[in-house]
C-alpha cells in the first residue's frame, strides 16, 4: 500500500541533515589608546637681577674706599680722604624718557678740589628699565662751600637695560662714557644741595636732569 505524501514528507524531514550554522566571533576589543607623554616645561633662563648685582657693586666700591682710606674728613664739606657723605638723588631722563633715582656716596678728594663720587641711578619708564653704576669724578671751582659753586666731571658708567615689549622681555648690558655739569651748595649743619645735568657721550640714557641732597 502506498505511502501517503504526509508521512513521506515527515520521513524527508527527520533525516534531512541539519543546517550549519556559522560560529559567531565576538568582537575584539579595541586597543587602549596610547598617551604620549607629556613634555616637561621649558624653564626659562635664569638671569641674575641687574638691580642686585649694581647694588653688590656699589657697596663693594664703598666698602673699598672707606677701609683703604687713612681717615675720614669732617665738618661742612672740606677736602680730604675717605667717605664723606652720601646721599637720595631723582630726577628725569631723556632718550629712554623716564623718571630715575638712587643714591651717590662721596669718597672724598684724591686731588685737590676733585672728588670721587660713584652713584647708582634705576630708571622706570618708556617700557625699559635700566640701572646705571656710575664711577665719576668731579672737580669743584672754587674752595668755599657756603656758596652756590659749580662743578665738572665725568666717568664711566655700567648700563643694565631690561626691555618688556609686550611679547617677551630681553636684557643688555653697555659700558658707557659721561659727561657731567652742575651746581652745590653746602648748608651750615655740613649737608650740601646740587643740581646736575648728566650727558651720555656713548651707550648711555641721552641726557639726565638730576636733584641730589648729601648728608655727612
Amino acid at each position: 500500500m502506498p505511502r501517503s505524501m504526509p508521512m513521506l514528507c515527515q520521513q524527508a524531514l527527520a533525516h534531512a541533515p541539519a543546517p550549519s550554522v556559522a560560529p559567531t566571533l565576538a568582537p575584539r576589543p579595541a586597543p587602549a589608546p596610547v598617551l604620549a607623554p607629556m613634555p616637561a616645561p621649558a624653564l626659562a633662563p635664569m638671569r641674575t637681577p641687574a638691580l642686585a648685582v649694581a647694588l653688590a657693586l656699589i657697596v663693594c666700591t664703598a666698602l673699598s674706599v672707606g677701609l683703604t682710606s687713612p681717615s675720614a674728613a669732617a665738618g661742612s664739606g672740606g677736602g680730604g680722604h675717605g667717605v664723606r657723605g652720601w646721599g637720595p638723588r631723582l630726577g628725569v631722563t631723556v632718550n629712554p624718557d623716564q623718571f630715575h633715582f638712587g643714591m651717590h656716596l662721596d669718597a672724598g678728594n684724591f686731588a685737590e678740589r676733585v672728588r670721587f663720587q660713584p652713584n647708582i641711578e634705576v630708571g622706570v619708564g618708556d617700557h625699559v628699565t635700566t640701572v646705571a653704576l656710575n664711577f665719576e669724578a668731579m672737580y669743584r671751582f672754587r674752595k668755599r662751600w657756603d656758596v652756590w659753586t659749580p662743578y665738572a666731571g665725568g666717568g664711566l658708567g655700567l648700563n643694565f637695560f631690561d626691555w618688556d615689549h609686550g611679547y617677551g622681555d630681553s636684557s643688555d648690558t653697555e659700558l658707557g662714557v659721561n659727561a657731567l655739569g652742575g651746581i652745590e651748595k653746602g648748608l651750615s649743619n655740613g649737608d650740601r644741595f646740587f643740581l646736575e645735568l648728566k650727558l651720555g657721550l656713548a651707550n648711555s640714557p641721552d641726557f639726565k636732569v638730576t636733584v641730589g641732597w648729601t648728608f655727612e
